[in-house]
């Protein structure tokens, strides 16, 4: 089970390199406070479809990481960070 967090604190990505992992989606928001969870959203053969989230230990943290984030270009591609409505629950159970 995750850690207790703030639901606030889940965050959607989108724009994340074909070949990012998730240790390497953890270590993009970890500058921005603790990152309890993340998960990279991929098809049936585990191909990624660009997207993910992350959870955020406070919705301080959240808050700073779409500010940080949002807009940043990596390997040419632009990300766009926002808050999640899906629940650790729903993400975890739902591939």
């Amino acid at each position: 089970m995750c850690p207790e967090a703030n639901q606030s604190a889940m965050l959607f990505v989108d724009g994340l390199d074909i070949s990012c992992s998730v240790e390497a989606l953890k270590e993009l928001f970890a500058p921005f406070g603790t990152v309890l969870w993340s998960r990279l959203i991929t098809d049936t053969n585990g191909h990624s479809f660009c997207f993910g989230y992350a959870q955020m230990s406070t919705h301080a943290e959240s808050l700073a990481a779409i500010a940080g984030l949002t807009g940043t270009t990596i390997f040419g591609k632009t990300l766009r960070v926002i808050s999640s409505t899906y629940s650790y629950e729903e993400l975890r159970h739902n591939p």
